[in-house]
């Protein structure tokens, strides 16, 4: 606040909080906000691998783990530690009811190991 010359200030360690409290103090529960397509908000501030980055980028010695939005394809795995997480948790999207209900323990097997490879290899990439 001495700083700009006014009587209170507010610190606030990145543009993604500042967004966030500007829709706090501005909006209420249910309201819609118009954003233009390639607005910072609509594209890093959204959630999932954007989410991460946006905790890690001042708090770096956090450990996430989401369990939530997280899809057995090797798109989604690498956004997912590409962002920073330590580990991931599929659930549903990697053990599918269709397979569960089929009984195929194979095509189950496969699916997991896949995804195992999977993260094997984005993390070699991201960690070089």
């Amino acid at each position: 606040a001495d700083l700009l010359g006014k009587e209170k200030g507010l610190f606030v360690p990145s543009g993604t909080m500042a967004n966030e409290i500007a829709f706090r103090v501005f909006c209420r529960p249910g309201d819609e906000i118009i954003l233009d397509q390639s607005a910072h908000p609509l594209h890093s501030e959204v959630g999932g691998p954007a989410f991460v980055k946006s905790v890690l980028g001042p708090c770096p010695w956090t450990r996430i783990m989401p369990t939530g939005g997280v899809d057995a394809t090797r798109e989604s795995l690498e956004g997912w530690f590409n962002a920073g997480v330590a580990a991931v948790g599929a659930g549903s999207k990697l053990i599918t009811k269709e397979l569960v209900e089929a009984k195929d323990w194979d095509g189950l097997a496969a699916k997991v190991r896949q995804s195992v490879e999977w993260i094997a290899e984005i993390r070699a990439e991201v960690t070089g």
